[in-house]
């Protein structure tokens, strides 16, 4: 179970996580750093949309860094992952 308000519940998460598109790498050799954890990303996102923080306020909450909220935010957007 979630402990604050703005984290994701195990039950809310199993019925999120099917909707999140696969990330492939997009650089050929693929080495990039590895990515946050989707449900890291996804509580980070919960936490600007609960508070009204702006989205560089997150570095100071250890969640996860601004940017890949941010990031993982419109990305998921753009798949339509929050419209279904």
């Amino acid at each position: 179970m979630a402990g604050n308000k703005w984290q994701i519940s195990d039950e809310l998460w199993e019925k999120m996580a099917p909707l999140i598109p696969e990330h492939r790498t997009q650089h050929p050799l693929g080495t990039h750093r590895k990515r946050v954890d989707n449900r890291a990303a996804m509580n980070a996102i919960f936490f600007v949309l609960r508070t009204g923080c702006q989205w560089n306020a997150l570095n100071a909450t250890g969640i996860c860094s601004s940017s890949s909220a941010h990031r993982r935010f419109q990305e998921w957007r753009d798949a339509g992952v929050f419209e279904r």
